[in-house]
């Protein structure tokens, strides 16, 4: 939740128009999925892919985290420790943080995040995990910095993929960036440009496909990848496209923890576009 703006009626036009963009910038970015990222290797030498498999819920994801802290007490200067505590927070706040706990989480994984990026800024996963950490906290931001923080996520995604061209992880980072801005309509953009600067130009809802389809064809096996995919065009009001991505998820192996929470998740998407479409066409035979 964004910090209290001054009253818009007890001020000038400026105030007005910031309160106005704060309410816009919280509809791009809802705390319940502030640009989510897929699965990230939390260092060079440790699967993640291992690591959600070896973990069954969330009571193993938080002694996980609890052993990897306590570990870390010891040696604080561990990269790799602080990576992989910063990734389990990570997988806490993203498949079951609720608002303050979410938060508290998101806030974990920046700390942790920040300072494996200090000990090892040269390390590729280092400065991936930063990245997700600033893209998951983003919301928590006043409305001027989240329009920083975007022009930001999109310079590092790029470094990210000069350095590694083919991570599906990126391409993922990349197209939500793309789909949330690009949604944005042009006089909110105009007010971003008056009030902060402006938002990052040749953003856009189409980008945002093709960057999550590339992710998806770098990593196939993603039920994440697949199920937003799905979300894009649901939102985007191409309900028998969404459907069938749905579907393809729903039929997918389920390889990690995330893929279990996601596939349950894709139960209640079909469902739900079930009952709308049987809707639409009880009304249409009825006109």
């Amino acid at each position: 939740m964004f910090r209290q703006f001054p009253d818009p009626d007890m001020g000038s036009n400026l105030q007005k128009h910031c309160f106005f963009l704060a309410l816009l910038l919280y509809l791009i970015f809802p705390q319940s999925s502030v640009l989510r990222a897929a699965a990230l290797p939390p260092d060079l030498d440790e699967n993640p892919e291992t690591v959600q498999r070896m973990l069954h819920d969330k009571s193993e994801l938080e002694q996980s985290l609890l052993s990897c802290e306590a570990e870390l007490k010891k040696t604080p200067e561990n990269p790799v420790l602080l990576r992989k505590c910063a990734y389990l927070h990570y997988l806490l706040g993203w498949l079951y943080g609720e608002k303050v706990d979410k938060k508290k989480h998101f806030f974990s994984l920046l700390k942790y995040a920040k300072q494996a990026y200090y000990l090892s800024p040269e390390n590729y996963r280092s400065f991936l995990l930063l990245t997700v950490a600033n893209a998951k906290t983003i919301n928590y931001l006043q409305p001027g910095d989240q329009v920083r923080m975007v022009h930001k996520l999109l310079k590092d995604t790029k470094t990210l993929l000069l350095r590694k061209h083919d991570d599906p992880d990126v391409f993922y980072l990349l197209g939500w960036l793309n789909f949330k801005v690009g949604r944005i309509s042009s006089i909110q953009k105009f007010l971003a440009s008056v009030l902060f600067g402006g938002l990052p130009e040749n953003l856009t809802v189409e980008n945002g496909f093709t960057f999550l389809n590339r992710a998806e064809t770098l990593k196939p096996d993603s039920v994440v990848y697949v199920y937003d995919l799905g979300l894009f065009y649901l939102r985007t009001n191409q309900k028998e496209q969404a459907l069938v991505q749905f579907q393809k998820a729903q039929s997918m192996k389920t390889l990690t923890l995330q893929d279990r929470i996601y596939r349950r998740k894709t139960t209640e998407q079909i469902n739900q576009l079930y009952k709308t479409l049987n809707k639409q066409l009880v009304s249409a035979l009825k006109n």
